[in-house]
């Protein structure tokens, strides 16, 4: 398969725009054959068109993928969502720990089974109150919270915090934000949140301010360690010719 580069047709009056979608061409049955192929950006799966009307103008493609069922937009692939993750028909592989207890991810929808049914999914002895259920349903979620992906109402969470804290044009949060912020209030690892934000608006990149300062204090840190090492010999030669200078005077004196 011979990939071809992402552009935008001059006829879309969009510069430097880049569509959300890739294009691909193969070579089979003695003709070529055009893919247009979308990754949701919720659980990663590709939508492949055979794209053979052509042209692939922007605004066609995500009318197709959008007939498919699809959350399309034709320039950020951060919105473009699978018709199974639209459902909400995927679900997440913490959505049956602790027992059952939870329904959701992060304490919500929180029940109580009967002491038997709690006996027979976990082999701890079933609590006897309310708040012991639900502290043995915390500690079992939060030892496999690191051990998981975010769901598609936790991703959800995670992108209204990012849309208004993070530049993703100059890959770095806004307003004093930070992953861990995130996490925060999102109640969320900051740990998953960072994978999502990296997956989802691109790894953050260094302020070219902030490199500079910090390369400027390697120079003058490296040129006073230069200095201080001159200083070292100097105060030694200074001791040891004053040393000589002791001894010839005192031999002077006895002439």
């Amino acid at each position: 398969m011979i990939a071809t580069k992402r552009r935008i047709e001059k006829s879309t009056g969009i510069l430097n725009a880049t569509p959300s979608y890739d294009t691909a061409t193969e070579f089979t049955d003695g003709a070529y054959h055009t893919f247009v192929t979308a990754h949701c950006i919720e659980c990663g799966e590709a939508g492949v068109l055979h794209w053979n009307t052509g042209g692939n103008h922007p605004d066609f493609v995500a009318r197709k993928y959008r007939g498919m069922g699809w959350h399309f937009d034709a320039y950020k692939p951060k919105k473009c969502v699978c018709p199974a993750c639209v459902a909400g028909r995927k679900p997440a592989p913490h959505m049956a720990d602790a027992g059952g207890l939870f329904k959701d991810s992060h304490y919500e929808n929180v029940t109580q089974e009967e002491p038997d049914d709690m006996a027979k999914s976990n082999s701890y002895t079933p609590p006897v109150t309310d708040t012991a259920v639900l502290r043995a349903a915390v500690a079992h979620m939060e030892a496999d919270d690191y051990n998981r992906t975010l769901t598609s109402h936790e991703k959800a969470k995670v992108r209204g915090v990012l849309d208004s804290h993070f530049d993703d044009q100059i890959g770095r949060y806004i307003d004093n934000y930070d992953d861990q912020r995130v996490g925060k209030e999102t109640n969320l690892p900051w740990a998953l949140v960072a994978e999502y934000r990296e997956l989802a608006y691109g790894p953050l990149k260094a302020d070219p301010i902030v490199e500079a300062v910090k390369a400027e204090a390697v120079v003058l840190r490296q040129e006073f360690t230069e200095l201080s090492h001159a200083m070292d010999a100097l105060r030694d030669r200074i001791v040891k010719v004053e040393g000589r200078l002791v001894n010839v005077e005192a031999k002077a004196k006895k002439l």
